[in-house]
């Protein structure tokens, strides 16, 4: 099983804690069974109903408009977009668009590939903690205060984990809004 962090709507967690309380069964056990359910109910459909599902939710949300530049700020807004890692033009005139209207700033592709790096750095650094942590357990001639040393890596784990989740969520509002 693996871990995953997801968001999900006030109804639906109250659905599923529903079910989670009666059953006293786990959250995680419970999504894990509905989706279940879902792809052995029509395992040939499954993959296009969820596209379809994709599909409809986009379409149900979204507007497409035309917009027209003048060569400079054609060319401005493509040499920005480089810069900030954008394959697309579009990308680029989304995550400024976005970055003007909502409170909450999105972060480029460059920025992103950035948090991603510093995920991978503390999810590093935390493994090492624990076997630090073993091997400390373990070797008796090493003279520490192993209770002091373990409340703080655990404290520094939780942490680790807090900031993890923190980019997670970063990192997937701005994949989802700027492409």
């Amino acid at each position: 099983m693996k871990k995953f962090l997801f968001n999900i709507n006030e109804e639906n967690l109250a659905f599923i804690t529903n079910i989670s309380k009666k059953t006293k069964t786990p959250k995680s056990k419970v999504v894990n069974k509905i989706i279940s359910i879902f792809i052995n109910n029509d395992k040939e459909n499954t993959p296009n109903k969820v596209l379809h599902y994709k599909q409809e939710l986009y379409q149900a949300k979204t507007k497409q408009v035309k917009i027209f530049f003048t060569q400079n700020e054609y060319d401005f807004i493509k040499e920005s977009a480089k810069k900030n890692g954008y394959s697309f033009l579009t990308q680029e005139v989304r995550y400024r668009i976005f970055n003007s209207i909502y409170n909450d700033k999105f972060s480029n592709s460059i920025e992103l590939r950035q948090f991603i790096l510093t995920k991978t750095s503390l999810n590093q650094m935390g493994r090492n903690i624990n076997e630090l942590n073993k091997i400390l357990k373990q070797r008796s001639a090493v003279k520490v205060n192993i209770k002091n040393l373990e409340d703080t890596l655990q404290n520094i784990i939780y942490k680790i984990d807090q900031l993890t989740q923190n980019i997670n969520t970063l990192v997937d509002k701005s994949e989802d809004k700027i492409k």
